[in-house]
């Protein structure tokens, strides 16, 4: 047991640095050799295996191809079309071959909402590494994060005031201040390996290429329309407000054209929710 958390750790610990170094110097020399370590130490720790890997070798050479190579248009098609739908399996969690860690098991943050369970999932960080590695630009400079931040902060308070103020006026969530031992974990785990997966996927794969078919107000409400239904397990309360939600991370995304935007949209409302209100909703 001993050595199969210690392997977890280091898989994991491997996983996130390789998404950090796409902040630092993105070049796939660094994020797939971090990506190596992570795999090798998560088939050591039995978080992946031979299958997982292989199905990891398909998204990623998919990808490859997709974003590196010069393609006839039925390919960009065929493997767009790949890709979109391996890529939302990775994120259900419907690839066979991971055995994602559970760290919490039905944990109440907050007196009369549903308990949780906190995964460090394997699986859907891949989908933001394959998107973001091999789609090519370079970390933002110092004047483009100024410029994201500028963005950020409106967009942000506005985001927070209208979805915030929905889900209170539908009684999904009330206020409830609280700092927890595990919050830090809860949010490095939903930052690195859940919204920059969604939003590489969703805004910077789906949104992207709608906009090559689309007028970019379409391509917009209709990626932000996919995000809501990809959370109907949640009931259509949660598909209303994930929607919506879409929206606002896809206009941060549409107003800079950087990722960052909408990653630091989502995750800050994330994380005004779980910190300032019950989470995840009333029962």
């Amino acid at each position: 047991m001993f050595y199969s958390d210690l392997g977890s750790v280091c898989a994991y610990g491997a996983l996130a640095l390789a998404i950090v170094s796409f902040w630092v110097k993105r070049t796939p020399s660094v994020w797939l050799t971090l990506l190596s370590f992570a795999s090798l130490f998560g088939w050591f720790a039995g978080r992946v295996n031979s299958m997982g890997l292989l199905m990891e070798g398909l998204l990623g050479f998919t990808c490859f191809l997709f974003f590196r190579q010069r393609l006839p248009m039925w390919a960009r098609i065929l493997f767009g079309f790949l890709i979109s739908l391996t890529s939302a399996a990775f994120m259900m969690h419907k690839i066979p071959g991971f055995n994602n860690w559970r760290v919490l098991k039905d944990i109440s943050v907050s007196s009369g909402a549903l308990p949780i369970q906190l995964y460090l999932n394997f699986d859907k960080p891949l989908v933001g590494l394959f998107l973001m590695g091999w789609a090519s630009g370079a970390a933002p400079s110092r004047a483009e994060w100024i410029r994201i931040f500028k963005t950020i902060l409106p967009c942000l308070g506005f985001t927070a005031t209208v979805l915030l103020g929905f889900s209170w006026f539908l009684g999904y969530v009330r206020l409830d201040f609280k700092w927890y031992s595990f919050s830090p974990l809860w949010l490095g785990v939903n930052l690195l390996f859940a919204c920059v997966a969604e939003e590489a996927f969703f805004r910077g794969f789906v949104q992207k290429q709608l906009s090559r078919i689309f007028k970019k107000p379409v391509s917009l409400f209709l990626s932000s329309c996919l995000f809501g239904l990809v959370h109907l397990q949640g009931g259509w309360t949660y598909v209303f407000l994930a929607a919506i939600a879409g929206l606002f991370y896809g206009y941060a995304y549409l107003k800079t054209n950087r990722l960052e935007a909408s990653i630091g949209v989502h995750f800050f409302l994330n994380a005004i929710h779980f910190l300032a209100f019950t989470y995840p909703a009333l029962r």
